[in-house]
């Protein structure tokens, strides 16, 4: 995925990120490298925010899809699985790509 992000520096000589795509998902650094990697951080974890969301949005209406998910579950916890939660958001974040805007 290919995210714009913006860098501004602030009056205390830090540099600002900005991710307009994302709403809310700002972060900063000493310098553009710092600010960088901290704005994909903060980028992923906006991303698996609402990607909590949406999941609790269809674990309240309990569709049969989902609920078909959950008791296909192994129940011993050695044998699990990584849950696909997890592996989304990994997924997210080894395939960010930002691209700084002027």
């Amino acid at each position: 995925m290919l995210f714009h992000v913006t860098l501004e520096q602030a009056e205390d000589g830090w540099i600002v990120a900005e991710c307009p795509a994302l709403p809310g998902c700002v972060s900063q650094g000493k310098d553009e490298k710092e600010a960088l990697e901290n704005i994909k951080e903060a980028m992923t974890a906006w991303l698996w925010a609402e990607d909590q969301k949406a999941i609790a949005k269809y674990t309240s209406v309990e569709s049969p899809s989902f609920r078909h998910e959950l008791s296909a579950a192994p129940r011993n916890k050695r044998q699990r699985k990584p849950h696909a939660t997890t592996q989304r958001r990994n997924a997210v974040c080894s395939s960010l790509r930002l691209c700084v805007v002027a």
